[in-house]
């Protein structure tokens, strides 16, 4: 799980299943979080900083990437690519080509296009996908079109200044990709 914000997607992982080993690569801030979702949702998971393979979930901060295991089965991010720099994004792809199998996949969900603050435009089409990579979903995602959030970011609907509370539609389309990617 890259970037999974709260720890939902990656905590209803282990609920349906059980079996399956977590690894969590957030900003260590977002990590506290995670963990108190996977505590909460499953208090008999043993839960671990950095990677172990007594542990049923591991939290990794993204600089501790190369820690992951030699072979994953299943990477996922959802909604935090369009909000790193172009250098982080080609460093998981490498990361995670590095770790892939003929069984591994790769699903991928984040807005068409983000543009940061200082102007730096990212985009999904420009992630480092390569002509090789088996795809088996690409296009519009159906269901994930708003994301929850409390805070007063400076974009996004507004209220007397604020943004809106609890549930915000993003600003533009939001697409997904399940790929093998292909070799380093």
């Amino acid at each position: 799980m890259i970037g999974d914000g709260h720890g939902f997607l990656g905590a209803l992982v282990r609920r349906v299943i059980p079996d399956a080993h977590i690894y969590s690569v957030d900003l260590p801030k977002m990590l506290v979080f995670q963990a108190v979702t996977y505590a909460h949702s499953d208090p008999v998971a043993c839960l671990n900083v950095g990677a172990s393979a007594e542990s049923d979930v591991d939290f990794l901060k993204p600089e501790d990437i190369e820690n992951l295991p030699s072979e994953i089965d299943c990477a996922v991010n959802v909604a935090s690519m369009a909000e790193m720099k172009a250098e982080s994004i080609h460093s998981y792809f490498n990361c995670l080509r590095a770790r892939s199998a003929g069984h591994s996949r790769f699903y991928c969900v984040n807005r068409a296009t983000k543009t940061h603050p200082d102007g730096t435009k990212i985009s999904f089409s420009a992630y480092p996908w390569k002509p090789a990579d088996e795809v088996f979903i690409d296009g519009h995602c159906p269901y994930y079109s708003h994301f929850w959030s409390m805070n007063t970011a400076p974009d996004g609907p507004r209220f007397a200044g604020v943004r809106v509370p609890f549930l915000n539609a993003f600003d533009g389309p939001v697409l997904h990709r399940l790929t093998r990617l292909a070799d380093a």
